[in-house]
């Protein structure tokens, strides 16, 4: 297939547009890039605000309504079929066996099966025989990476488990919109504010973490700020905000040093290090647990730490408390490693060039 030829994908997405982390900083963002490389995505979602909405308040007439949407899904796939090439990211009806995936394979379509996240384990918060098996039917993603033409793994840890069953598979890492989120030198101040960002599906990390940090403010004094998760504190110095993709960079620009704390299991390991990229992306350097991809994007000294055990959280960050001015340091190297490694334009011509198989 000739480098300059326009195709067409459809892109098989689970979630509503401009919703969920992985989906945003990969396909969403990626597609105004490709069209400049004369690949146009046609992106084909799942589920929409409604599903989501039921899904939270867990409302029995989900059932009814997944069924009809898994219909409408069916059906904009067979208007595509003149396609030759279908995108596939996670699990793309979120429940259910791979139906679409083996009918696109029989009819002859190519796969590229995308994940960033490990999947392959089901959930770390809903991890029940039941549903793993029956409803979200986890067992489906190994069947999807055999059958696929190309696999896409988020990092070398989805690599190495993507490689048992299928030996087309390219490492694409999670990027960060560098136009979008720019550099913001930070000014020195004594009163620092230390902050996480996230979703409810991951607040419990922060929030194991909390009394550790909260032991450390009563000896040194900062701000604790907290987005993505509702937890429900009275203080002062202890602020929560609800996430939401307008004020996010807002949100953001509030903290001085970022965290990222993590147990060391097979989902951690399987995860991309979007918190820390969007931290590093606007100079904020960050302390992170030393599991997975971490150890590829922090760089002990230069861009925040790595940490290995409890003592060492308490060491390093009573280190940035003491002298702010290294804050500003670090700054310019955060940036840096982003632009060079992890910037939708350092991975656009390796994209581009493995979707044309």
């Amino acid at each position: 297939m000739k480098l300059n030829n326009k195709i067409y994908i459809p892109c098989l997405l689970p979630y509503p547009n401009n919703t969920v982390p992985g989906q945003r900083f990969r396909w969403e963002q990626w597609e105004s890039l490709l069209k400049k490389k004369n690949i146009f995505l046609k992106k084909i979602f799942f589920s929409d605000n409604l599903f989501i909405n039921l899904k939270n308040k867990r409302n029995i007439f989900i059932i009814i309504y997944y069924f009809y949407l898994y219909i409408k899904f069916l059906t904009l796939v067979f208007l595509n079929c003149k396609n030759s090439t279908f995108i596939i990211f996670r699990n793309c009806t979120i429940g259910g066996p791979p139906i679409i995936e083996i009918f696109l394979k029989i009819i002859g379509k190519k796969i590229i099966f995308d994940f960033d996240d490990a999947i392959q384990y089901g959930s770390e918060n809903t991890n029940s025989w039941f549903f793993s098996n029956l409803i979200r039917c986890d067992w489906k993603i190994n069947i999807i990476i055999k059958i696929s033409n190309l696999v896409i793994a988020g990092n070398k840890n989805l690599k190495k488990f993507a490689i048992k069953f299928n030996n087309n598979v390219k490492i694409i890492p999670t990027t960060i919109d560098i136009k979008k989120y720019k550099f913001v030198k930070k000014k020195n101040q004594k009163n620092l504010t230390i902050g996480w960002s996230g979703s409810l599906s991951t607040s419990k990390y922060i929030e194991n973490f909390l009394p550790i940090l909260i032991k450390i403010q009563k000896k040194k004094k900062f701000k604790i700020l907290i987005i993505g998760s509702k937890l429900n504190i009275n203080s002062s110095d202890i602020k929560c905000l609800e996430w939401s993709s307008k004020n996010e960079l807002k949100y953001l620009n509030q903290i001085d040093i970022g965290l990222m704390p993590l147990p060391n299991n097979k989902w951690t390991k399987g995860k991309c290090g979007l918190k820390i990229l969007q931290y590093l992306s606007v100079g904020i350097p960050s302390i992170v647990s030393n599991v997975g991809i971490n150890s590829e994007i922090i760089i002990n000294g230069k861009n925040g730490y790595l940490i290995n055990n409890k003592s060492e959280w308490e060491f390093y960050l009573k280190k940035f408390l003491k002298n702010p001015k290294i804050i500003s340091k670090m700054g310019f190297n955060c940036r840096k490693i982003v632009e060079k490694n992890f910037s939708n334009f350092a991975i656009i011509d390796k994209l581009s060039t493995i979707l044309r198989i």
